[in-house]
């Protein structure tokens, strides 16, 4: 078996078929992240409410536990991250539930974290990563029109956006633009 990385994607060779194993969005390569069939079976995807879509299964990183990214009902109206400024801990780009906590811990107004936790307390503002593997996984359920907030911001100024037509993803420098927003749950395994 052989392992390749070609830019931010891994791919598995074995016996000179390549299969898509996993979408990296940085970081070093672990192998404990990655189990083949002979491995370990896939977990179970857990069962969803009406509305909800199944997205993927995001690996573990650092002290996160692997878990199944389930996306709820997109907001009807579009709405603003929130103000600029800089709030602390609300800058990864994995954890959209710590920068959702984060962003609502300020004491400053942030619509598009309030609107997802809104829906229950399980609910955020979903990261960067988590916006991209939406991307790759179930594109099909976003709108193609406009982008989409993500909860990874990056200073006073920007936050990070995803584009669900052509997949791009940026930093953009106003917070007070409505965007899309579309909350995401974790159902850890």
């Amino acid at each position: 078996m052989q392992i390749t990385i070609h830019t931010k994607a891994v791919h598995l060779h074995d016996n000179g078929q390549p299969n898509l194993l996993a979408t990296l969005f940085a970081g070093p390569l672990s192998t404990a992240a990655f189990k083949t069939k002979e491995q370990a079976p896939a977990p179970a995807t857990p069962e969803l409410a009406p509305g909800e879509t199944y997205c993927c299964l995001m690996p573990s990183r650092g002290d996160l536990r692997a878990y199944h990214l389930i996306f709820g009902a997109e907001s009807t109206e579009q709405l603003t991250y929130g103000p600029d400024d800089t709030i602390d801990n609300a800058n990864d780009h994995y954890d959209g539930a710590a920068n959702t906590a984060a962003l609502l811990a300020s004491g400053k107004p942030h619509p598009a974290a309030a609107y997802c936790r809104g829906m229950g307390e399980q609910w955020y503002l979903p990261a960067h990563a988590e916006m991209m593997a939406a991307f790759v996984h179930c594109p099909e359920s976003f709108n193609k029109e406009g982008y989409y907030w993500s909860s990874t911001q990056d200073g006073r100024y920007y936050a990070w956006v995803q584009d669900f037509e052509y997949g791009i993803s940026y930093l953009t420098r106003d917070k007070g633009t409505q965007r899309r927003v579309r909350p995401a749950r974790r159902s850890f395994i």
